[in-house]
């Protein structure tokens, strides 16, 4: 499996070296790229969406070229987008590793049934603030 982490600069860089051959896959169908299931352009609709979601210094975390979907609720689904990391990682079971650079970390399974990683646990750092003499 390929890890990636794509920033707004590098969606933006991928969607522009899609942009032509989705277009001219899209028009020999009769439609545009947001209408067509051609794989290029569902790429290039989905790094287009990344260049307008993610912000300066946020990170989009891809598997095989695919952003990262995540069950974030019940019924609401995402991309996984994260500020800060450190390092990414599929783990031996399958689990997905993100660690922090503050020393968080998050650990995420695949649930085919709902197509989707979800959350397991988290172990964030503990943090003692300092007390102020009065």
């Amino acid at each position: 499996m390929e890890l990636e982490l794509i920033s707004q600069e590098d969606a933006l860089r991928k969607a522009s070296e899609i942009k032509e051959l989705a277009f001219a896959i899209a028009a020999a169908n009769g439609t545009l790229p947001g209408n067509c299931d051609a794989p290029e352009c569902i790429q290039y609709c989905t790094y287009v969406a990344l260049a307008t979601s993610l912000d300066l210094g946020q990170h989009c975390i891809s598997l095989n070229g695919q952003p990262v979907k995540v069950q974030l609720g019940r019924n609401y689904f995402g991309m996984l987008a994260c500020f800060n990391l450190h390092r990414v990682s599929i783990e031996e079971d399958g689990s997905l590793r993100l660690e922090y650079v503050n020393g968080a970390v998050e650990r995420y399974i695949y649930v085919e049934e709902i197509g989707a990683w979800k959350l397991e646990g988290r172990n964030l750092p503990i943090v003692v603030p300092s007390s102020s003499a009065n």
